[in-house]
């Protein structure tokens, strides 16, 4: 862990740095730090290296010197943040569970407990760097994880395990951030994970059959393929959308297309994009998706979950949001139920005999 100490009183400095000394001996830690003596030192200083910032609030003469060192790093980074201080009234900011803020006679082993027991989480690990990206973290660092991190430290998890949590804390809120100011089309590269993160099969996985090189989708729950409850596991074949009969009839004319026969092909490949038919769900080009496709959902397999590497191997994932979509559509289109029909002319002219 990584310490930038605002301090311009030279006795305050060799006091921290004798109790840092001690207090890494006791704890077997290896924090470092680093000291700035002015708001300018601080401001030259500051970069993603650091994992918490210990402040003065008087900085020589500028009794705003501390405010200033903390709108910085608000403003910039995310790393928890104590005031130490024998003015406390002079603090501009309302404090959180990561600013906080401690009278100087209370020494610094608090504010050494304070700022590991976040580091044990990982926050600032997960939550370095800066861009439009990390704006959003930035925003979510400063609003969000104030009102849970305290959840985080008083858990009975180990540090990897508190760190596997918090990222998806932060990743959940991320994406609620995301699809909250989400105004723009998706890009194809969206729809996968790719290269694949996973060396396994789960849900939503893209594999080729080894023997055809035909492309499915696992839909296979994960719980079930996990859990060892799954004795099949099915899977959706992927078909490139010119080697559907539909667009075959039109790609193996020998007279070029007519305008008419152009419109034609178009309305066909719209309904294939634009997921129009409930048979049918698309997926763009991009990694393991060589040329344009749609799911057919008519062509569902179930292979023996113990012999399924030996046939099948895993390529990629069709992304969270976007295989929920096709599993919703999967489902509809099996839930679908035909209405009953009446002799509607009968129906009708009853209808009209009545009102007359």
């Amino acid at each position: 862990m990584k310490l930038l100490l605002v301090e311009d009183d030279i006795a305050c400095i060799k006091d921290f740095e004798s109790t840092l000394n001690r207090y890494n001996i006791e704890k077997e830690y290896q924090i470092t730090f680093q000291v700035a003596r002015s708001v300018d030192e601080a401001v030259s200083l500051l970069d993603a290296s650091f994992d918490g910032a210990i402040i003065d609030l008087k900085l020589d003469d500028d009794t705003d010197g501390g405010n200033k060192v903390i709108s910085e790093i608000q403003g910039k980074y995310r790393i928890p943040i104590v005031v130490l201080t024998g003015t406390p009234s002079n603090l501009k900011n309302d404090t959180t569970s990561l600013l906080q803020l401690c009278l100087r006679d209370e020494g610094y082993d608090p504010v050494l407990n304070f700022l590991s027991d976040i580091y044990c989480t990982g926050l600032t690990q997960i939550l370095g760097g800066r861009g439009v990206f990390e704006k959003t973290l930035n925003e979510l660092f400063w609003k969000n994880i104030p009102e849970a991190i305290t959840h985080f430290i008083l858990g009975d998890e180990t540090p990897e395990v508190t760190q596997i949590q918090l990222l998806r804390y932060t990743i959940s809120h991320m994406n609620e951030r995301l699809e909250h100011t989400m105004g723009t089309t998706s890009n194809s590269a969206e729809t996968y994970i790719y290269p694949p993160i996973r060396s396994y099969i789960t849900e939503g996985g893209i594999v080729k059959e080894k023997e055809t090189g035909n492309l499915y989708v696992v839909l296979t729950p994960a719980c079930d393929i996990s859990n060892h409850k799954a004795e099949f596991i099915q899977i959706v074949k992927i078909r490139g959308i010119n080697t559907m009969q539909e667009v075959q009839e039109f790609l193996n004319l020998v007279d070029p297309l007519s305008k008419s026969k152009k419109n034609m092909l178009k309305n066909k490949i719209q309904t294939f994009v634009r997921n129009k038919s409930s048979r049918f769900h698309y997926l763009p080009k991009f990694g393991p998706i060589e040329q344009e496709s749609i799911v057919d959902f008519q062509n569902v397999q179930s292979v023996p979950c113990k012999s399924f590497e030996d046939y099948y191997e895993f390529k990629g994932n069709v992304s969270g949001t976007f295989y929920k979509d096709l599993v919703n559509r999967f489902s509809s289109n099996y839930s679908r139920q035909g209405s009953p029909d009446y002799n509607f002319l009968n129906e009708e002219t009853n209808l009209l005999k009545s009102l007359n």
